[in-house]
């Protein structure tokens, strides 16, 4: 089911209807059950051209609501197979000492793609894999050296068995690019909104969450995550068409 959203902020959404990021802590009591699942609207802000919404989530891991244009046209067919992209936040480089810290997946589905994130002790096997459900394709960005290890080494997935994966660092390689994902985007011209956070900077700010129960801290961190998400599919439509 849609629904319409009035935002203060205009958006040209293009081809994407919905973005929504779930937070799996609950911030604030006695929310109405405005949106499935419990949950209600907390805030929406603009990111990357997007409508991004963030919820505060009381009974639910995560709850995503599809959003449709005001203009009421509907979303582009679904491609013959569903594609997902994939990155996670980490507190270091490496998979034996450092966590998970944010699971940022963003689902390619047609009239409801949506950007699904798991958070802390919420990151398990179980609903990782449960929000990889229906995937054929899964794009990463040095996913097989970094985000698949972690996932493999802390939460025993072995995605590039079970998925098909497509590692688009390596996509940039053939076409001459290299560096980190930013990198490359400014090379394609691939617009930035969140410029001031850096993978170390993202690591500071998981910290100052857990240390002191910074909200608003955790909320800049999953917006860093929600626009790498959204950022490789872009990348992957530029490479794949260029």
């Amino acid at each position: 089911m849609t629904s319409r959203v009035v935002d203060s902020h205009p958006t040209n959404l293009g081809s994407l209807h919905c973005v929504a990021i779930a937070y799996p802590f609950m911030f604030r009591q006695n929310c109405a059950a405005r949106w499935r699942c419990g949950h209600n609207q907390s805030s929406w802000y603009p990111l990357h051209g997007h409508a991004v919404a963030l919820y505060f989530v009381s009974r639910c891991r995560y709850c995503l609501t599809a959003v449709i244009p005001e203009d009421g046209s509907a979303a582009p067919a679904a491609d013959t197979e569903m594609n997902a992209y994939l990155d996670i936040e980490t507190t270091g480089l490496s998979p034996s000492l450092d966590a998970i810290t944010v699971v940022g997946i963003y689902r390619d589905e047609g009239n409801t793609p949506t950007v699904r994130q798991l958070v802390g002790s919420q990151i398990t096997r179980l609903d990782v894999t449960e929000l990889l459900r229906g995937v054929r394709c899964l794009y990463t960005y040095n996913g097989a050296r970094f985000d698949l290890v972690f996932l493999r080494s802390q939460l025993n997935i072995e995605l590039d068995v079970s998925t098909r994966h497509e590692d688009l660092m390596y996509t940039c390689w053939n076409r001459g690019l290299y560096g980190g994902l930013k990198a490359v985007e400014r090379c394609l011209g691939i617009k930035r909104e969140i410029l001031d956070i850096s993978g170390r900077e993202a690591v500071a700010l998981w910290w100052r969450y857990v240390r002191n129960q910074d909200n608003a801290a955790l909320k800049r961190l999953l917006q860093y995550n929600a626009e790498d998400v959204l950022n490789l599919k872009v990348l992957r439509d530029r490479l794949h068409t260029g």
